[in-house]
């Protein structure tokens, strides 16, 4: 059923601004949730018991108790009765029985209970009247059914696609195993797939896959990565001085099997004015790793000096080689 909450805000000791306006002779439909305030702030009413007690104009005394909805917020639902809702004003107070034993009055406010046309009419003291009321009651009842009806079926056909759907995935992940069972069914003996990975025993060692995803073979306990990765290349290193060759990416995840060198790619000088080579050399001076890439340092001299021996040391540029592998 759709009842009709509307919310009240109240302040213990303050009068009301408008009261409740309700129609005569209602019952099951109208609830009001009443704030509960006391100088402006919420009132805990948590371990509380609150009532209302109403005062009719057919002399009949209502003292009925409201539901705790959120203690903290001072919340409280009155459901407005058909006995509270009597033709005319009906004054009320809230009474809040306290968890120490006390009481607590709210100031008078108003029900403002509206005529029901057909309240007056001579169809609702028949038996007739009777029948006809819980008949349309049945019929809204039954309406309400046939709407949920309705939403039920549409809830249960999405619920059937979207069982299908499933069962379709299902299906397609049943194919999916018995495939990789037939693959897997099918690995000869020698290949083995444990959880660290996959190792093939082969006559000269036992291949094996590594924590990074490479292939390596293990032979006598020394493992080394293959396929094994090849750098070959020509700089220009400047006497004195210290370059920084860099490696390919793939360098990066097998640095620990890196092994490189470099060597003289050549040189020349004139041997006219009687000058000739003193000292040539090329050298490795180590690795470093920088945005995640490799690079190999390198250190050329090349120095040469005149015939007399007279101190004239002139330094020239070298091309060098370098080769890595990993």
């Amino acid at each position: 059923m759709n009842n009709l909450v509307i919310q009240k805000v109240v302040e213990i000791n303050r009068g009301e601004f408008e009261p409740i306006e309700a129609i005569e002779g209602d019952y099951n439909s109208r609830f009001v949730d009443f704030v509960i305030l006391v100088n402006g702030k919420p009132l805990d009413i948590t371990e509380s018991q609150v009532r209302i007690y109403a005062l009719p104009s057919n002399g009949k005394t209502i003292f009925n108790d409201l539901e705790i909805k959120d203690g903290k917020k001072g919340l409280a639902r009155l459901e407005l009765t058909k006995g509270i809702l009597v033709k005319g004003d009906v004054p009320y107070m809230l009474k809040i029985n306290t968890a120490d034993m006390g009481l607590l009055s709210s100031n008078p406010f108003n029900i403002r209970v509206n005529k029901n046309l057909m309240e007056d009419s001579r169809i609702t003291h028949t038996d007739e009247f009777t029948a006809l009321e819980n008949a349309l009651n049945l019929v809204g009842n039954l309406n309400g059914i046939d709407v949920r009806s309705k939403t039920n079926v549409t809830n249960i056909n999405k619920l059937g696609d979207a069982v299908n759907k499933h069962k379709q995935q299902l299906a397609d992940n049943e194919r999916e195993i018995d495939k990789f069972n037939g693959i897997y069914n099918n690995i000869p003996s020698n290949i083995k797939v444990k959880p660290t990975g996959v190792e093939i025993q082969g006559s000269k060692g036992t291949t094996v896959t590594t924590t990074d995803g490479d292939l390596a073979i293990n032979i006598g306990g020394t493992v080394k990565k293959y396929p094994t990765l090849k750098y070959f290349t020509a700089v220009s290193v400047k006497s004195s001085t210290v370059a920084k060759v860099k490696l390919p990416k793939e360098f990066t995840t097998r640095k620990d099997t890196l092994d490189w060198g470099v060597a003289v790619k050549g040189y020349y000088y004139n041997t006219t004015a009687d000058f000739f080579p003193m000292y040539v050399a090329v050298n490795g001076a180590g690795t470093e790793e920088q945005d995640g890439y490799i690079y190999c340092k390198v250190e050329g001299i090349f120095k040469i000096q005149n015939a007399d021996n007279s101190g004239d040391v002139q330094e020239r540029s070298l091309n060098i080689s370098l080769f890595a592998m990993a």
